[in-house]
């Protein structure tokens, strides 16, 4: 997922509904649209202009803009694009503007015909997960991760959830602020940043829950698993945040992300896996432990040679520094000698 073309300004807060308002977080149902415009047979030297074809649709949904528009299939024979609006209130009658329509562009003189409808929104439904975990062998139902429990959520920005963790973890969100946000549709027994564990990124990815995504952008968004105690918590999630995009509102100013909410299939918070990733984490950290010991070791062994060195080259200086003296005492004893040799013919 993208994180600069995923955020945007939202302009109507209309319709969203609270998540927290202490942390400035709401909800917002999502108002996409599906838009077919079929094309003409084109010419030898013709091309069609996909900009100029989004241009006319802005233009034909005015005063409602879109928040974000894209080709999402292309053909010879139509273009696809995903499209949404920012209130779901004006969605029927954007699709009226456009649907059975037509728009003409520059060089060509047919129209092309538009069909336009509600877009799919692909959320997991209770048929989805009831289906999974039925047919699903490897799993066993009475033990917690291993049936519809736990939540995860990928793609949120990591600056809307650092707000309350201290400039020592800002680039981390608050393990605190998301208990309280998920608390409120039931129980919680367990929930999991894997981007707050440094050490995650050094293990195998069935057990860290990172994935190559994640990584790439594990300084602007972040995964969160959230494991609810009783499947009705669980249910109630997936209900409130089905078709929803989340909000953050600023200082008067308001940002929406479209986020990817589904069920765990990977087994990430059985008590298995938790105990596998605490061993992993010993594990590392005491060859992190051993590995910074060497360093050390070697480290004094090197300051033991310089210390070494330095003494055999302050012993080399000082023995030349006593023949010195050594030799300017023998010649002070000589010059004296000779003046005092001098002295005795002068007064004979």
């Amino acid at each position: 997922m993208d994180a600069l073309n995923n955020v945007h300004v939202c302009e109507d807060r209309t319709d969203c509904q609270e998540l927290l308002q202490s942390a400035g977080l709401y909800l917002k149902p999502m108002a996409k649209i599906s838009i077919t415009v079929t094309l003409p047979k084109l010419k030898m030297g013709q091309s069609i202009s996909n900009w100029e074809i989004m241009e006319k649709l802005r233009l034909a949904i005015k005063p409602v803009k879109f928040v974000s528009i894209k080709v999402v299939k292309s053909t010879v024979e139509f273009l696809r694009f995903d499209a949404e609006i920012n209130n779901k209130v004006h969605l029927e009658t954007v699709i009226k503007k456009i649907d059975l329509k037509g728009i003409k562009l520059s060089g060509f003189t047919e129209l092309l015909k538009i069909r336009a409808c509600a877009g799919k929104i692909n959320f997991p439904t209770r048929h989805d997960w009831d289906c999974f975990f039925r047919d699903a062998k490897h799993m066993n139902e009475m033990k917690p991760g291993e049936r519809p429990d736990t939540v995860v959520l990928k793609g949120l920005p990591i600056r809307w959830f650092s707000q309350f963790t201290g400039p020592a973890a800002k680039n981390r969100p608050s393990d605190q602020l998301i208990h309280r946000i998920m608390s409120q549709f039931g129980e919680i027994r367990f929930i999991d940043i894997p981007t707050n564990d440094p050490l995650r990124s050094k293990m195998s990815a069935t057990v860290s829950g990172l994935t190559a995504a994640s990584l790439s952008a594990k300084d602007i968004l972040f995964t969160v698993f959230v494991q609810f105690r009783e499947y009705i918590g669980f249910a109630k999630c997936m209900h409130d945040l089905q078709g929803n995009k989340l909000v953050y509102v600023e200082d008067q100013q308001a940002w929406s992300c479209n986020i990817e909410v589904d069920f765990d299939r990977t087994k990430h918070l059985t008590d298995y896996c938790i105990k596998k990733r605490k061993e992993e984490r010993e594990r590392l950290l005491a060859l992190d432990k051993e590995k910074q010991e060497k360093i050390k070791k070697q480290q004094e062994l090197e300051n033991k040679a310089k210390r070494e060195e330095k003494e055999r080259e302050d012993a080399v200086l000082q023995a030349h520094q006593e023949k010195k003296e050594v030799k300017q005492r023998e010649k002070a004893l000589r010059r004296e000698k000779r003046e005092h040799l001098r002295r005795d013919k002068k007064m004979r």
